[in-house]
């Protein structure tokens, strides 16, 4: 920055002047006959003229010089403010001032650290003291830094965009190997080594015995014994047999497996002939786990909360071949591969405006993947204030799933209150609130 000389006005020792000489003018004889200071408006003067005021404003005036034609001259006000034609004298501009000395700023990356945990600029500053309009080490006075803010949690993921237009054709391939040329009637295509495609005609071998006639023997077998075939009804020599090559008819049932074949047995994978167990398992349960505690307030169906996990605390039942259910993680893990019907249900006490009671929306999480998840099941939503249903059971929900699971998948429940704008009440903690699995 460049420094300018200001000028500066006099007015002070004008003032000085002009009030001694009005003093002057008004004591006359009496004041220059008087030793030491005089004092107007004072007993007690400081200066050689000390003139004090009747206020602090410039609604009053300490000193005023007029000419004999009351033209206002000087007036100071008891504020410090001057005014009259006079003033226009006092003092004049001062010579033209040097140049002052340039400021610089220096800015330069500044990597994430203890001055920006993000990293940032760092901003110095100072005079440019030997003119070469660079900012030395010597002339910093200042330093700031400003830094980057921290990184914001990562969107939510967008919605698939448009497939897009096809490609072009891609060039057109090497023609593949084809059959070779030549070759004559009976002659049969063979490989010469190893190499793909590397094929020759060749005439087969001649030899071997011809095949019995066929003339008679409809619905009858061909069989061999090494050396010579012939036709035969029986099945008897038929070791390996495969279905799909039947075309018509019917094999008997004593040769599908072992055992007795009847109208009160099944042919089991084994080979034999099997009566069944009397009834079926048909499905069975997996876990029935309650809630006794924790009468949880499920958060807003806002758009935003994904869920809160559903509590049970009480295994009523469970069968650990299908799975081991954990009340600290309240979380299922499957132990047996097949087909599950998870079921969950909740209720809460009516509110003091019954037919303000909010429902709940529960689903089921799979592998703790959240309400994105692919295999997350998520049910119908339901109302969200049931005011049409009896006292006592207005706060509810329900789901209902069938999945196929491996073993080591993790299942629980979880929820939201099926409203953006009030809460539910607490779930309650009298055995209604239930999680169940049935394998099937």
């Amino acid at each position: 920055m460049k420094k300018k000389k200001v000028p500066m006005m006099k007015t002070s020792v004008a003032v000085l002047k002009l009030s001694v000489i009005a003093c002057t003018l008004c004591l006359g004889s009496k004041a220059a006959a008087q030793a030491g200071n005089v004092g107007i408006n004072t007993i007690t003067p400081t200066a050689t003229l000390h003139v004090k005021g009747n206020g602090n404003t410039s609604a009053t005036q300490a000193l005023k010089l007029e000419n004999s034609d009351g033209t206002n001259l000087l007036t100071v006000n008891d504020d410090g403010s001057v005014s009259g034609s006079a003033v226009a004298n006092f003092g004049g501009s001062g010579g033209t001032g040097v140049n002052g000395k340039n400021a610089l700023v220096k800015t330069t990356a500044e990597p994430a650290g203890a001055n920006c945990a993000n990293g940032g600029i760092k901003v110095e500053s100072g005079v440019d003291l030997n003119g070469d309009n660079t900012l030395g080490t010597n002339e910093i006075s200042d330093t700031k830094y400003v830094c980057n803010g921290s990184n914001g949690a990562t969107g939510a993921t967008g919605a698939t965009g448009p497939m897009g237009p096809q490609g072009p054709a891609g060039p057109a391939g090497t023609n593949g190997q084809g059959v070779p040329t030549g070759g004559t009637t009976g002659q049969v295509l063979a490989k010469v080594n190893g190499t793909d495609y590397n094929t020759q005609w060749v005439t087969p071998n001649a030899g071997g015995s011809s095949l019995p006639t066929q003339t008679g023997n409809a619905g009858r077998v061909l069989t061999t014994d090494g050396t010579t075939a012939s036709w035969t009804s029986s099945g008897a020599s038929l070791t390996s047999l495969n279905a799909s090559a039947l075309a018509s008819g019917t094999v008997p049932t004593a040769r599908l497996g072992s055992g007795t074949a009847d109208n009160t047995t099944f042919l089991r994978g084994d080979g034999t002939w099997q009566t069944p167990s009397a009834g079926g398992s048909g499905a069975q349960v997996a876990l029935i786990a309650t809630k006794t505690t924790n009468p949880q307030v499920l958060a807003l169906a806002n758009g935003v909360n994904t869920g809160d996990l559903v509590t049970f605390d009480n295994v009523v039942t469970s069968n650990t071949t299908f799975g081991s259910y954990n009340t600290a993680t309240n979380t299922f893990t499957v132990n047996q591969s097949g087909v599950y019907c998870i079921q969950a249900t909740v209720r809460t006490p009516d509110a003091s405006n019954p037919s303000q009671t909010p429902n709940q929306f529960l689903f089921v999480d799979f592998d703790n993947a959240g309400i994105t998840g692919i295999n997350t099941m998520l049910t119908d939503y339901p109302v969200a204030n049931p005011g049409n249903f009896p006292s006592g059971v207005k706060g509810k929900g329900f789901t209902s799933v069938m999945m196929y699971l491996t073993a080591g998948q993790t299942i629980n429940i979880k929820g939201l209150t099926a409203n953006s704008g009030t809460l539910s009440q607490g779930l309650s903690t009298n055995g209604t609130c239930k999680f169940m699995i049935f394998k099937m």
